[in-house]
């Protein structure tokens, strides 16, 4: 139930890889249009090194496009990792140190250790540096966060990044990586496919029961709207 300028709605609740996942391939779309259509075809029949006024404008509109479809790509990832972390999942340090609780892995750890460490604990899974996806996973994570924490003075290797034809291949790496994970996810425990995102390829739902709370929610949306709980 989500409650907001005295006004009540009944949603499932959103997928939030599956959101960013969307934004991502939507803004990814437009970009690869105008990529194949105006920069291939620029540098096919002349140089285009030096595109008058107008012309910038489009690069900076594709500009736009790319920057959003790779911080989704990102995000949906990162959003992906924290969602299958148990709430009650700790994590010890190596030497015994230190023992650290889901929301300080979220704050704290970096995309990539999550998977190193948290992820092949909880899920047994493989080294992924070993992984052919590793290389393209930490170029994504390099360009984001150059992009987020911008620096004026790499803008230029960050915005010729972004022209690369490879750029495509880094963007999308988030798929490869979200879907070889379901089959870790599944084997760990099928009820928690049922938060998988869609077109990932583990579209299937088991039955689970809903809370007390979730079956008070739903009875009186139906049965008395008019006084939300």
């Amino acid at each position: 139930m989500l409650e907001f300028d005295g006004l009540s709605t009944f949603l499932d609740r959103p997928n939030d890889v599956g959101l960013y996942s969307s934004i991502c391939e939507r803004n990814l779309l437009l970009a690869r249009k105008f990529y194949n259509d105006t920069i291939l075809i620029r540098h096919q029949y002349y140089t285009g090194d030096f595109p008058i006024p107008e012309q910038q404008r489009e690069y900076f509109d594709y500009f736009e496009l790319i920057t959003t479809a790779l911080i989704f790509a990102y995000s949906s990832i990162e959003a992906f990792i924290n969602n299958f972390i148990p709430d009650d999942y700790t994590y010890t340090k190596p030497n015994g140190t230190k023992v650290m609780d889901k929301n300080h892995i979220e704050r704290y750890f970096s995309l990539t250790d999550k998977l190193k460490n948290i992820f092949t604990d909880i899920y047994r899974t493989p080294d992924p540096e070993l992984e052919t996806w590793w290389q393209t996973l930490t170029d994504l994570q390099e360009l984001r966060d150059q992009t987020i924490h911008t620096k004026q003075h790499y803008s230029q290797t960050r915005y010729s990044k972004l022209l690369s034809r490879e750029i495509f291949d880094t963007i999308q790496i988030y798929k490869i990586i979200i879907s070889y994970y379901g089959k870790y996810i599944l084997g760990k425990d099928k009820n928690l496919i049922n938060d998988f995102p869609y077109n990932f390829g583990f579209d299937q739902v088991y039955p689970a029961l809903m809370t007390d709370r979730t079956y008070k929610d739903i009875y009186n949306s139906l049965h008395n709207p008019s006084k939300p709980l």
